[in-house]
């Protein structure tokens, strides 16, 4: 069920440059830089919006709401398109108010070879691994939250999340009333109207473009929607749109929230969707696997987040904790 922003907020911000401020309930969460930044992360709360790196930030001055690829009005509207667990991308100005949001879901289509009870599941979707956790996982518009392995089984969802070792670790799942199918991917050799998308975690499947006019360019990384048959693994595209592989599309200042993961195959780092040049953070290196926050500048050149710091996402809570305790 949809739900207004209006939940009671906490914050303790990181600004780009390294200064904490802390409060609580209001907006302070504050940026030295003269031209803003870019913070990705995941919703965890409401009034205006909290993410998973424990800040509020305030949506007063926000000029833009892009939610799924709609335009939302600002107020009420973008308010509404809104949900806990959504992994979102804001553009913040020098005064650390939020100016414009975008949600754009990973996958959405039918989920298959469910396993797991209570929350706690693995399901595929186009042949992609997707789990989920009755922790970390929220759902919409399932008759139960969260939902039955019986009626995940077969149901067409959307999914938000971050990519882990070629999985989608889910964050948000929302059960879709209509066959609508959105998939991500690159396009390869294109033979007529035909070509084979490859998705995140490697796999391919096979696109009847034939609807499409123009075709996208080989090597585009692009966002398709239409309809999918599992039977014969093609996904017939009705629409295109040429997508950001990252989740920043200009360089900026950057805040990031998510798993540091070591791509074996590459030698290269990744937090969630983006790549991160850690060298100039050695300290980075203890916390691969763990949930962490990363600073730094993101270079549109290379789609390379270069991380001037990072830490465990709750050290500082952590801390904190252990120093209220030890007062007597």
């Amino acid at each position: 069920m949809k739900r207004s922003i209006i939940t009671r907020v906490f914050l303790c911000t990181l600004v780009a440059t390294g200064v904490v401020a802390c409060g609580g309930g209001g907006s302070d969460a504050t940026s030295s830089t003269a031209s803003g930044r870019t913070v990705v992360g995941t919703i965890t709360g409401f009034g205006s919006i909290i993410m998973d790196n424990g800040v509020e930030y305030e949506t007063d001055g926000i000029s833009s709401c892009d939610v799924d690829d709609q335009d939302q009005d600002i107020g009420e509207a973008c308010d509404d398109s809104l949900f806990e667990g959504m992994h979102i991308t804001l553009k913040i100005d020098a005064n650390g108010m939020v100016k414009s949001l975008k949600y754009d879901d990973e996958l959405e289509g039918v989920a298959s070879k469910v396993t797991g009870t209570g929350g706690d599941y693995t399901f595929e979707i186009y042949g992609v691994e997707i789990t989920t956790t009755s922790l970390d996982t929220r759902w919409d518009d399932f008759s139960a939250n969260p939902p039955t392995n019986i009626e995940l089984e077969g149901a067409n969802v959307e999914v938000s999340g971050e990519w882990r070792d070629g999985a989608l670790v889910a964050s948000y799942v929302e059960k879709q009333n209509d066959n609508s199918h959105e998939v991500k991917g690159t396009v390869g050799v294109i033979t007529g109207t035909h070509f084979p998308l490859t998705l995140r975690n490697g796999s391919s499947i096979d696109v009847d473009a034939s609807a499409l006019s123009p075709l996208p360019a080989e090597g585009d990384f692009v966002e398709l929607k239409g309809s999918y048959d599992a039977a014969t693994d093609i996904f017939t595209a009705t629409d295109f749109e040429v997508d950001d592989e990252d989740d920043f599309d200009d360089d900026s200042e950057a805040e990031i929230t998510g798993t540091l993961i070591l791509n074996t195959s590459s030698s290269t780092y990744y937090i969630g969707n983006t790549e991160v040049d850690i060298s100039a953070a050695p300290s980075c290196i203890d916390q691969i696997g763990f949930m962490v926050e990363a600073e730094g500048r993101f270079d549109q050149d290379t789609s390379v987040l270069v991380v001037r710091k990072c830490e465990i996402e709750d050290e500082d809570e952590d801390e904190d904790e252990d120093e209220d305790n030890s007062v007597t």
